[in-house]
């Protein structure tokens, strides 16, 4: 198993140390993608100091929803491929109940289990674990040639989905 950096939410009375730690493997259900970029929520700090408080277990990798190309996908993916440009959205429902929903790296939401778990961390790494069905394929002749945007043009997409 290889490491990566991230950004680890240790306590929310220090700042965030970058340290290393394990890249994530995909398994059923899953796609581990490589970061090309974020938006940064414009109060982030007041959850990670605390004065909004978020429910979450520490330690924790936050972040937000991210643009990135999938580095591996688990073994019942049977439309994306490694290489390719996704959206990454950090809502992830409980399978058993789609009522219910946390934000990976950020808010564990009712149900916590699932932040406990398989989905605690977000985005602040260099490589993200995700739910299968919270990776968006992006065609990038359309968005890039066609459209000029640029990665950052496309950060935006979760401040218009949120």
């Amino acid at each position: 198993m290889s490491n990566q950096r991230a950004l680890v939410l240790n306590s929310k009375a220090q700042p965030l140390p970058l340290e290393t730690v394990p890249i994530p493997t995909a398994g059923p259900g899953s796609v581990v993608a490589r970061i090309l970029g974020t938006l940064i929520l414009s109060y982030l700090r007041s959850i990670l100091n605390g004065s909004l408080p978020y429910p979450m277990a520490l330690p924790i990798i936050p972040g937000g929803s991210s643009i990135r190309r999938i580095e591996s996908v688990g073994p019942d993916t049977v439309s994306l491929q490694p290489g390719q440009l996704v959206y990454c959205d950090i809502t992830v429902r409980a399978r058993d109940n789609r009522d219910l929903a946390i934000l990976m790296g950020l808010h564990g939401g009712a149900p916590i289990k699932l932040m406990l778990d398989e989905w605690r961390n977000g985005t602040f790494s260099e490589y993200t674990k995700f739910p299968t069905e919270n990776v968006f394929a992006l065609d990038e002749s359309i968005l890039f040639e066609k459209f000029g945007y640029n990665i950052d043009d496309l950060c935006a997409i979760s401040s218009e989905s949120e």
